[in-house]
């Protein structure tokens, strides 16, 4: 645990260092009227309807045994990610009241008198109380995804308490910062969305917008209808002791080819993929329709041998053209009608060379490249400038909760 001596110990006079449950008492009501909204907590928007979240219900579907949580009570899921690596704490806001898991950890603040419930959500959302947790569930404690935090430990843990007015003012403060925050992330959906609609259409379409080629699968004149095999090159060459195992990437359905986790590289990676720039390595084994990375970097790398890997034929297709075909419809749509394995959708690359891409002249390519390429720009932009903001208010918080 963090004493008070090295975390708390330049807080102002003023303030109180409490344990969390001096300031909340654990909520262990049963649902015992059957509350039909069975939650579970998102990173992005709290404590959700699983209906909506998953598309559909996860929960069993009697919710008898799970907790009922009210309008303003925070619950704190011990599975971690990437986002959370100690957890998640919410509070319930989108309903007057819902179902979760006993496995969540219910609690409500015990006086509403004396404590500003914005000024906590805002604290448990800085990730300085991640400290604390840390403490008590250690990275050995870690099992199948979920943390081991013990309960009363958890009540035990230090929280810092300064005067409700000042806890108003906190929040306040950082309110106001979480509301260019939402702007900006608007802003980056909206641009997204955009970037979207404008490969849509011109793969769709055809770069050249006419009458004659406003008919989904009319190929403009010039262009070429191929499939993924005539103008790409299988990649099937192995490691066999050329690059160590820093070299060893993985597929990432956000974040592309990246790193894979040291305790996830086997013991030998002589039979892995090499894989140079503009290559694409395709992961088949992921639910539903795989992913897929596109390499740009100088240097080689290696990836499972159970990667489809492949490379463009540049005389025929430029690879940033097909980097932007496969984030289509069309693509989506073959790949998951090719998959063989049932629900775990397989995809080898003898699949994958039947697409059919409308392809235009290597003049054209780069025009549509250029095009796509300038609104792609600005949202990675704006990605960064959110990221800027996230970071400034992560500054700003840990001065606020620490008196400054």
């Amino acid at each position: 645990m963090i004493s008070e001596a090295t975390y708390f110990e330049n807080l102002p006079d003023s303030w109180d260092v409490k344990s969390l449950g001096e300031v909340f008492e654990r909520v262990k009501r049963k649902n015992t009227d059957n509350c039909e909204i069975p939650l579970t907590i998102s990173a992005q928007l709290g404590l959700v309807n699983q209906k909506d979240y998953f598309t559909k219900r996860v929960a069993s579907e009697d919710l008898s045994g799970y907790y009922l949580l009210k309008n303003g009570e925070f619950a704190y899921n011990k599975s971690y990610s990437s986002d959370y690596p100690w957890g998640a704490i919410k509070r319930l806001d989108n309903y007057e009241e819902g179902a979760v898991s006993t496995l969540y950890v219910c609690f409500s603040l015990r006086s509403i008198e004396e404590s500003c419930s914005d000024y906590f959500i805002q604290f448990f959302e800085s990730g300085i109380f991640d400290n604390e947790i840390s403490t008590i569930a250690q990275e050995g404690a870690r099992n199948h995804g979920l943390l081991n935090v013990p309960v009363d430990e958890f009540f035990d843990l230090l929280i810092p308490v300064p005067p409700k007015n000042v806890q108003q003012s906190i929040s306040d403060k950082l309110l106001k910062i979480d509301n260019v925050i939402q702007k900006q992330v608007d802003k980056v959906k909206k641009l997204k969305a955009l970037f979207q609609a404008i490969i849509e259409d011109i793969m769709n379409y055809g770069f050249v917008n006419t009458e004659e080629c406003k008919t989904k699968g009319v190929i403009p004149e010039g262009w070429d209808l191929v499939t993924l095999e005539e103008c790409t090159v299988e990649l099937k060459n192995k490691n066999n002791g050329q690059y160590e195992k820093d070299r060893a990437f993985g597929v990432s359905n956000k974040l592309g080819i990246i790193p894979m986790k040291p305790n996830l590289v086997p013991a030998s990676i002589d039979k892995y993929k090499v894989i140079e720039k503009y290559s694409f390595a395709y992961n088949p084994m992921r639910l539903n329709v795989g992913s897929i990375g596109f390499w740009k970097e100088d240097r080689a790398v290696v990836v499972s041998p159970d990667y489809v890997t492949f490379k463009a034929d540049t005389d025929k297709v430029l690879p940033e053209y097909l980097n932007y075909f496969r984030r289509t419809p069309s693509w989506r749509k073959f790949v998951k009608a090719a998959g063989k394995g049932g629900v775990r959708v397989r995809i080898y690359y003898s699949n994958l060379g039947e697409l059919e891409i409308p392809l235009p002249p290597i003049e054209v390519q780069k025009e549509i490249i250029e095009k796509i390429s300038k609104t792609e720009d600005i949202i990675i932009s704006n990605i960064n400038y959110l990221n800027k903001l996230k970071a400034m208010k992560k500054g700003v918080a840990k001065k606020l909760f620490s008196g400054e």
